[in-house]
């Protein structure tokens, strides 16, 4: 603040408002008590209270022509040391329960310290002020205006400063907030681009009194990788990703630190929790690679058709991580080289997922992490089923559906309260009675009827479990007399869902029935009458999307009635004979 030049007159004005300024920022470095949490800012505040008063009276009299003979650009001057007096009450108040009071001081000071001519420190002031103007507008929901105040800033450093020069920390936080309210206005490649360009401000910006948060950057960095796994660019995930796995060891000293690598960086709060959450991120990359493959497949293709993976061809200027060691960009998987196109490197992104899978199971363990386990485990579960298109032997594609229903048996034990986690509950008995139907398929291709049978009838005791899930349902505890059509789900799409299980679960109670040793003639008198009560449901209750299944229901009533009365009548005549 030393280049103010007060042109002669109001120095003992000036030099106490830069005085004020320099002790608040020491007032606001303190920590208050909890008891008192907003002493130092409230003391801040009052402080430069006087100080802008103490202005505003010279500016009177400058004005009165009490200064006669100052020039119009000291009183401009001295405008913009007031503004700046105000930009930092603003500022205090701004992190206190009065932020009405610093958003109406920020807003009144901003237009006074863009007006030239000034010295070079009010930039950085107005970027501050424009910077916490833009989050406290932020906070009201006002997030486009929050745009416009943090564009401003941002054209203010750009305009001011050498583009080589490494961005200082007040255009560091404008980037971070850029990414944030673009995120609020759901423009997520805005915010993507600007989460990147603040990533690699921290790594210049780096310091032994500066270090990197490691738990900070890393989860922003997996954030990132998550928005370019969204937009299928599976590359460029792989590249963030490499990112925070090194940040993350070097943090950690798993890694020593190669040329030009001296980033000072924060130990992880947890390390484990750290490893756990990259671990995490790697294995839904690899499974979304095995999952792109497997869809091209079904399409007919052998990934050569994913046309729509992987837009970009190169690392984006913003992830250009200067100052830690990544792998080479022609060494990422570009375009459709992210994509398996054989059961060989199909095996290999299974196994590397797997890997990934272990080390995000040691941490996330059920007991603690009820929701993170089971979702990992439906990752497994997926992981296998994706990886069985490329098999072409049926017994091992079998085994593999088999395996998806074996990693969500601990899941299915009964221990979970469904007051808490009937979502869950609901998802592991559907996602296994899913397998073994598809393994029942299987067998009965290859005409393994006994193993058709065995997976159909397990199948069915998952498919009970779901649909009792619903008490308006027919299914409720294996009552097959009850007729209400109640719904049985205000959401359309979990209506549609439970109408479709009960269709699975009557087909494969019929090939339970068509398996070698027979099969229960009462449980195809339960499905008929579940059946009947899909077809009378749907018909009251027209619901969407399933106009198709509703007419393939009434079919399916009609066949297997007629197939219980031929039964019933063989039955009869071979008692009677």
């Amino acid at each position: 603040m030393d280049e103010v030049q007060n042109g002669g007159f109001a120095e003992d004005a000036l030099a106490g408002a830069l005085f004020a300024l320099e002790e608040s920022v020491s007032l606001l470095a303190r920590e208050d008590p909890e008891t008192q949490p907003y002493r130092s800012k409230y003391e801040a505040s009052d402080r430069l209270e006087g100080v802008a008063d103490e202005l505003k009276h010279r500016l009177q009299q400058h004005a009165a022509g009490a200064d006669a003979g100052r020039d119009e650009e000291s009183r401009q001057i001295l405008e913009g040391v007031l503004a700046a007096v105000e930009t930092q009450r603003g500022l205090a108040l701004a992190s206190t329960d009065l932020t009405a009071d610093a958003r109406r001081l920020l807003e009144r000071s901003i237009p006074a310290l863009q007006k030239p001519p000034g010295p070079k420190w009010w930039g950085g002031v107005l970027q501050q002020a424009l910077n916490q103007a833009a989050i406290l507008a932020s906070n009201s929901g006002e997030h486009d205006l929050a745009l416009r105040a943090l564009q401003q800033a941002e054209q203010l450093y750009v305009s001011s400063n050498n583009p080589a020069t490494p961005p200082d920390g007040t255009y560091q936080l404008t980037l971070f907030y850029l990414a944030q309210v673009h995120g609020l206005r759901k423009d997520s490649a805005a915010s993507a681009e600007y989460c990147a360009a603040t990533l690699r401000s921290q790594l210049e910006l780096a310091a032994p009194d500066a270090a990197i948060d490691v738990d900070e950057w890393v989860g922003n960095a997996l954030g990132l990788a998550e928005y370019y796994l969204s937009e299928d660019e599976h590359a460029a995930c792989e590249w963030c990703l490499h990112a925070a796995t090194r940040v993350l060891k070097l943090a950690t000293g798993e890694v020593e630190p190669g040329a030009g690598e001296g980033v000072p960086l924060t130990a992880p709060r947890d390390v484990e929790a750290a490893g756990a959450k990259v671990d995490r991120a790697w294995l839904r990359l690899l499974e979304q690679r095995l999952l792109t493959g497997a869809l091209c497949r079904d399409r007919g293709g052998d990934g050569g058709d994913a046309d729509g993976v992987g837009r970009l061809g190169s690392v984006p200027p913003a992830l250009h991580f200067q100052r830690i060691s990544l792998p080479a960009e022609d060494a990422l998987p570009w375009g459709r080289k992210a994509i398996p196109s054989d059961f060989a490197s199909a095996r290999d992104i299974f196994n590397a997922a797997m890997r990934h899978l272990r080390g995000a199971l040691a941490y996330f363990v059920l007991d603690g992490f009820v929701t993170d386990h089971f979702e990992l485990q439906m990752d497994a579960a997926n992981l296998y089923r994706c990886l069985s298109r490329y098999e072409e032997d049926p017994k091992r594609r079998a085994a593999m559906h088999g395996m998806r229903a074996k990693v969500l048996a601990p899941l299915c034990d009964g221990n979970m309260n469904p007051q808490h986690f009937l979502g869950i509950i609901k998802s592991v008995h559907l996602e296994c009675a899913s397998a073994l139907r598809d393994q029942s398929d299987i067998k009965a291709q290859v005409g393994d009827a006994a193993g058709a049978a065995r997976a159909a009838a397990t199948a069915t005791v998952h498919y009970k479990s779901f649909l009792r899930c619903f008490p308006a349902g027919p299914c409720a505890e294996d009552k097959p007399a009850r007729t209400s059509l109640d719904k049985v789900a205000e959401d359309v799409e979990e209506e549609a869902l439970y109408l479709r299980t009960l269709l699975q679960h009557v087909a494969v109670v019929q090939r339970v029935y068509a398996g070698p040793g027979g099969g229960n003639l009462a449980d195809l008198q339960v499905a008929l009458t579940q059946l009947k009560w899909a077809v009378a449901y749907a018909e009251r209750h027209k619901v969407p999307g399933f106009e198709q299944e509703a007419a393939l229901a009434s079919e399916m009533s009609d066949l297997l009635e007629q197939k219980i009365d031929f039964l019933v009548r063989q039955r009869a005549r071979a008692a009677a004979s």
